[in-house]
């Protein structure tokens, strides 16, 4: 097993020979027990000389405020990683400080001896991190390769609510697609992660933690949950475009990746006619391989609808649209034969209920 990170760094970057600076921030920290609120204020008071904002950046970043070098009186669980960080309120050279601290606690605690469920909130209140500064960071900045180098792409933690409607699974890519202010850059190579990590489980040469993190269907829903809606897409066209293509290259069936309305909103945001054969290649995946296509009320039916018309020409894909359509059709007045059926037993049993005409 890995050694856990030295972190003799620590009491390097603080002023802690100075006797006038120590007594002042331990005047401070004495006169009450200070919050999470006290020390984002003192962080981004920019008339505040810069070795007491290091100290409430670094007891608000660290893992454990016991590590601090300096006095500080705390409740448990020791850390404030609940409160968050706004690194645009801070200076530049502020805003790398924090960011060398941050890869190092990173680093820090995925080898060191912490409860599942602390672990769990330190390392995703650190991913968040790492995915603000992303949209922070100007791509030629260097620290903005370090910061994606240690963001986790999957939850740091498998995890399921106890209904399961709510799940891990790559919700960091998630979150990373669906922010417009974070470059494509980062986006691309995310999913460039994951489609290795799609690949090899495919291959069975790897498998998910768990089973609600199969890679595949993780990708596809979490496209299918970005505003797929051209005016307000957080990402290029033709980025999503290559995903789509990949998703029908893959040798697989009947996985019911793609939904109905999904698929609907994609066709109408590829609408060029460069995207032509791609949608027309979707449409087939969609209805004839993945085994998730059903019409069962008036909506999808207009949907599908649309589709038959753009696609008339394709005879797999018009018979298959009208098996759905008939399907439909004949449950729909099967119902309408039920209730009308019912209607009338039960007016003949109210029949035999009422009192004689005199």
């Amino acid at each position: 097993m890995p050694e856990t990170p030295n972190i003799n760094w620590i009491k390097n970057i603080f002023s802690l020979e100075s006797t006038t600076t120590n007594k002042t921030w331990n005047t401070w920290v004495d006169v009450s027990l200070r919050s999470s609120q006290d020390l984002l204020e003192m962080a981004y008071d920019h008339s505040c000389i810069d070795e007491y904002r290091k100290r409430a950046l670094f007891l608000l970043l660290t893992p454990n405020t016991r590590l601090a070098p300096f006095l500080w009186k705390s409740r448990e669980p020791f850390h404030y990683l609940n409160s968050e960080i706004d690194f645009r309120k801070l200076s530049p050279p502020l805003r790398a400080h924090t960011i060398h601290w941050l890869v190092k606690f990173i680093d820090y605690v995925h080898f060191s001896v912490f409860d599942l469920e602390r672990k769990f909130v330190i390392l995703e209140a650190y991913n968040n991190y790492l995915l603000q500064l992303l949209s922070l960071l100007p791509l030629e900045d260097n620290e903005a390769d370090t910061v994606f180098s240690y963001l986790s792409i999957n939850d740091t933690v498998p995890w399921q609510s106890e209904n399961k409607t709510i799940s891990s699974g790559y919700t960091p890519v998630k979150k990373l697609w669906g922010n417009p202010q974070i470059p494509d850059k980062w986006k691309k190579l995310a999913d460039s992660r994951m489609r290795i990590i799609i690949q090899s489980e495919l291959k069975g040469k790897t498998a998910p933690r768990l089973e609600h993190e199969n890679a595949l269907k993780c990708y596809t829903k979490h496209i299918q949950a970005l505003p797929l809606v051209e005016q307000i897409l957080s990402y290029d066209k033709d980025f999503l475009a290559d995903q789509i293509k990949f998703i029908i290259s893959l040798e697989v069936s009947n996985q019911n990746l793609i939904q109905l309305y999904s698929l609907s909103l994609i066709l109408q945001t590829l609408k060029e006619e460069k995207y032509k054969e791609l949608r027309h290649s979707l449409v087939r995946f969609a209805l004839l391989r993945d085994g998730n296509f059903k019409v069962n009320n008036e909506e999808t039916k207009s949907i599908i609808e649309n589709i038959l018309n753009e696609f008339h020409q394709d005879g797999e894909v018009v018979k298959a649209i009208q098996n759905q359509i008939e399907n439909y059709n004949a449950g729909v007045l099967a119902e309408k034969i039920a209730i009308e059926t019912k209607k009338k037993v039960d007016e003949s049993l109210l029949e035999a209920m009422k009192k004689p005409i005199e």
